[in-house]
């Protein structure tokens, strides 16, 4: 069955998702979903990935959503950031595919809130 690309982020981004609905830290997940494309926008994919926030449980979420992402783009997206022979054009479709993918991220995240609201 042929999928477009932002049939498989959904896909995906709903399987990573689903694992964390149970963590104790699923709102620092949503957060940092929330946070992201902001900031990739900003100071570019590299710098985002780089950037580690502090606090209880921020980390551990943060590298939590950069693993789903990799997985979802199809690229470990920390090794492709560093790689000095990857071009601008390889650069720039891999952060638009990761801005694509956390539009899924950030939706389904942001259905903790609206289960507990609405059970």
């Amino acid at each position: 069955m042929l999928q477009t690309r932002s049939q498989r982020f959904a896909a995906s981004a709903w399987d990573n998702v689903k694992s964390i609905e149970t963590s104790p830290n699923k709102d620092k997940y949503k957060n940092i979903t929330c946070n992201l494309p902001i900031l990739i926008r900003t100071a570019g994919l590299a710098q985002a990935l780089a950037f580690v926030p502090s606090g209880d449980g921020q980390k551990e979420m943060h590298k939590t959503l950069v693993s789903h992402l990799s997985g979802t783009v199809g690229k470990n997206l920390n090794e492709a950031c560093r790689d000095k022979n990857l071009s601008l054009q390889e650069y720039m479709r891999i952060t638009r595919d990761t801005l694509d993918a956390l539009v899924w991220y950030k939706r389904f995240a942001d259905s903790f809130n609206e289960k507990k609201n609405g059970e």
